[in-house]
């Protein structure tokens, strides 16, 4: 059977690695006793046993059948244990199998997040650095508008200039026709003294055979002084 030329081949692997004289190296030494022992339960020894059965069954000389199908059954039984254990250790190891792949694929995927991660956290490294570029600009452009907002517009500050230019314009203007009124009203005041002066000294100095004369000459002098002051 199947189970019996694996204990034969586990057995020979036995002999040869506990063998001196063997030129294997300890690892290889190693390898082979972990796969004669399967999972480390003991079953090297169960191997070792079946196959010390089969040899007796094979060799003994039995006084009777009863006793020979006692062994029988008892190597039957022990041949399905080593199956059920070598199933079962199939088993566990196609469950790990699948295991490792599952914690590979979940390997895999764990280092795509964290790949992903660290491409959004430097994109939002990025941003954050910009965004705060932008409030510095933002900040600087506000207080600038500030600064411009206190003084007035230039359109607004042309159009004032050149309403006190016009009206400082008017000012000298009628500051000339005032000049030019005040200095006539002092040439006529001027030329009136000088004509009451005159007719006071007349008056002192002549006799008065003279008055009536010089009155027409006054009143001729009055006359023309009053006609250009009310022309002026």
């Amino acid at each position: 059977m199947q189970i019996l030329k694996n204990s034969k081949l586990r057995l020979s692997s036995i002999c040869i690695a506990s063998n001196p004289e063997t030129n294997m190296n300890e690892e290889e030494i190693l390898r082979r006793r972990l796969l004669v022992d399967g999972d480390g339960a003991g079953d090297e020894k169960k191997i070792l046993g079946i196959f010390r059965d089969w040899v007796k069954l094979c060799t003994w000389k039995y006084e009777s059948l009863e006793e020979f199908k006692n062994d029988e059954e008892l190597l039957k039984f022990h041949l399905s244990q080593a199956e059920w254990n070598m199933l079962k250790t199939h088993l566990i190891i196609g469950m790990t199998s699948k295991e490792e792949k599952a914690y590979n694929s979940l390997h895999e995927s764990i280092g795509k997040k964290i790949e992903e991660l660290r491409n959004d956290i430097l994109t939002a490294k990025k941003d954050l650095e910009n965004a705060q570029i932008v409030r510095k600009q933002r900040m600087e452009y506000d207080s600038i508008a500030k600064l411009i907002c206190q003084y007035p517009n230039r359109k607004e500050e042309e159009k004032q200039l050149k309403e006190t230019r016009r009206q400082l314009a008017d000012s000298e203007r009628k500051l000339r026709d005032l000049d030019q009124k005040i200095e006539l009203r002092t040439k006529q005041f001027m030329l009136l003294m000088d004509a009451l002066y005159m007719l006071e000294s007349t008056l002192e100095n002549e006799d008065e055979s003279g008055i009536e004369i010089d009155n027409e000459k006054l009143d001729d002098v009055s006359l023309d002084s009053s006609t250009e002051f009310m022309e002026h």
